[in-house]
């Protein structure tokens, strides 16, 4: 009897097998013979490589329309083969980024380039083996590249505002979750996704939605939103939290909260996939929904033979499922003092970019409750005993900074105020309001977005005095990235230097927990901070060695090596979630940060 042979079976089966293989011994495999070579080969198999190894892809591919093609129709081993390439040039440049401190805005955007396409690769770095011997730095960095990508792509739609072009309002609105989106769901596609997925449900609950009127059909869409909790607040206390104010956290959260705006956003686009006309309209303090008919009907549905156009109705969502009549919103627009002549303006449809600058000014005002509710953990007080210090950074969802840091970004690029005159000269002054905090975020936090701030904001102070101080600014953080640090050795003259690298300690005078990233022999701040600080009274004075801090609530400080008290226990997590940027893993038994700055100080 001969001996079995995968020859002897057919090309269908042989097929499902060889799409069990990992790719490389599928191209091994290809070389054994001809007919394995063209197995090898068939779309189908790459395609299947393609959906079942890649979850992410760069919107230039248009994915799910060539899934959706007849599979002749794409090259798909081609591009599994750009995909793997993109792979290897993610991991070269982040291995590059965690070796070194210098060259790190070129490699990250090198990788923030490749967009989605490189998401999948970094999502495996962003969660590293906790044994990893530089678990914190990858994990960190590759978080970090990230949100360059998320954020990359979330100034594109803004531009897209600015250039008056169409963005559906969900995806303008999601612009603030991308700056926020670290690893979770919540980006344009899985909040588009997500609607689509409630307007399926909505017309699955109601079999004879479509015909209904259009009056009941925007009623029957606000019980069934407000009957499966996803509008509105469920404590008036927590009206203000700052996630309320994204609309892909509440589709995609646990508890579905938002402000009234994110909830007649989240109505509005349910309703436009469900063929209604329904808009937030630009009522002061609290957004309402201004629905109208069909064209050539009324909300009835009853045929309009007039050019008028038919009265709207307005449904707030976030209070009630029933109409909203038109007097009671006039009553209260003559409470606030506006007059007859602006209710149009009041009661009309307000435009996605209004909608956008709202949502900005909201998620201002929840940062400033956020930090009123805890002013205790800003100024670095004592925690309760028994409990660890929580910084306000820590302690918020979603990212309290990289929230700022979009509020920020909209109303730059966007620039306008409601109610502020649209013109040229008024928009540049907006802009010049937001300018020196988004320099200062470029200069601390957020140097990987020079290309961003290079490409979107510097061509929008051409011919204006700022554009000079802007890109000297730029040319600075990228001269100092690109050029190697000094080193620092500890010779003779750094001889009183007690302290390394990575070493815990509690600041004696304020008790906030920080680590030693840098260390100078003496102070080396110039005469005006020495004296603002008071260096002088200091009982070792300037002479002393000071060292460059990371603090626990994210600030980088210089202290005075008497001020320093060294720990020896378990740093807090919220420490232990920024130490990434300057250390490989905390050391249990030297209870040390290991030093991933060596190429500055390598004898720490």
């Amino acid at each position: 009897m001969a001996a079995p042979s995968l020859h002897g079976l057919p090309d269908e089966l042989l097929q499902s097998i060889l799409s069990l293989l990992p790719v490389e011994s599928l191209l091994a495999i290809q070389l054994t013979s001809k007919r394995f070579s063209g197995l090898a080969e068939e779309p189908l198999l790459w395609r299947h490589f393609c959906r079942t190894q890649y979850k992410f892809w760069n919107s230039k591919h248009h994915i799910r329309t060539k899934f959706a093609a007849p599979v002749t129709d794409t090259d798909w081993k081609r591009l599994f083969i750009e995909r793997r390439k993109t792979d290897r040039m993610t991991v070269q440049s982040l291995e590059s980024i965690l070796a070194t401190q210098r060259g790190r805005i070129d490699k990250t955007e090198s990788i923030v380039t490749a967009g989605y396409d490189a998401k999948d690769i970094l999502l495996r770095h962003c969660n590293p083996l906790p044994e990893a011997e530089d678990v914190l730095a990858r994990r960190y960095h590759s978080n970090a590249v990230l949100g360059g990508i998320h954020r990359a792509m979330a100034v594109e739609e803004l531009k897209r505002l600015l250039k008056q072009e169409a963005v559906p309002l969900e995806r303008a609105l999601g612009v603030y979750d991308m700056f926020v989106l670290g690893q979770r769901e919540g980006d344009f596609d899985n909040i588009a996704a997500r609607l689509d997925q409630i307007a399926r449900d909505v017309r699955e609950q109601y079999p004879e939605f479509e015909e209904l009127t259009p009056r009941k059909k925007a009623l029957t869409l606000a019980t069934y939103v407000r009957a499966n909790e996803l509008v509105g607040v469920r404590e008036e206390a927590g009206y203000h939290a700052l996630q309320n104010n994204f609309i892909g956290i509440a589709l995609l959260g646990q508890e579905h909260t938002s402000l009234p705006l994110i909830s007649v956003a989240i109505y509005c686009c349910i309703a436009e996939r469900l063929g209604l006309r329904a808009q937030p309209c630009g009522f002061p303090w609290h957004v309402c929904a201004i629905v109208r008919p069909p064209t050539g009907q009324d909300l009835e549905g009853i045929d309009v033979l007039t050019n008028e156009e038919p009265e709207p109705m307005y449904m707030d969502p976030w209070r009630k499922d029933t109409e909203v009549p038109v007097s009671d919103l006039k009553a209260t627009l003559d409470q606030m003092g506006a007059t007859p002549s602006s209710y149009a303006t009041f009661l009309g449809e307000a435009s996605t970019w209004e909608l956008v600058l709202r949502t900005g000014r909201n998620i201002h005002n929840s940062i400033q409750d956020a930090h009123r509710q805890q002013p205790h953990l800003i100024a670095g007080g004592n925690p309760t005993p028994g409990s660890e210090r929580v910084p306000v950074w820590a302690s918020t969802f979603p990212d309290i900074d990289g929230s700022f840091y979009a509020m920020l970004w909209s109303h730059l690029l966007l620039g306008l105020q409601a109610g502020e005159d649209d013109g040229a000269a008024a928009r540049t002054t907006r802009r010049r309001t937001y300018l020196p905090y988004i320099t200062e975020h470029i200069q601390t936090d957020y140097q990987m977005d020079v290309p961003l701030m290079e490409t979107h904001v510097l061509p929008l102070f051409r011919d204006l005095p700022e554009h000079s101080r802007l890109l000297e600014i730029l040319e600075i953080v990228r001269t100092g990235d690109a050029q190697a640090k000094p080193i620092m050795r500890r010779d003779a003259k750094a001889h009183n230097v007690r302290f390394r690298i990575g070493m815990l300690f509690q600041h004696k005078r304020y008790g906030y927990e920080a680590v030693i990233t840098g260390w100078d022999p003496q102070c080396s701040m110039g005469d005006q901070w020495i004296e603002q600080m008071q260096i002088d009274r200091l009982p070792n004075g300037r002479d002393q060695s000071f060292y460059h801090v990371l603090v626990e609530d994210k600030s980088v400080r210089y202290v005075a090596e008497e001020n320093i008290h060294i720990l020896y226990t378990q740093p807090s997590s919220s420490l232990m979630r920024l130490a990434g940027k300057y250390f490989k893993r905390w050391d249990p038994e030297t209870r040390r940060f290991v030093s991933n700055v060596k190429d500055e100080y390598p004898d720490d």
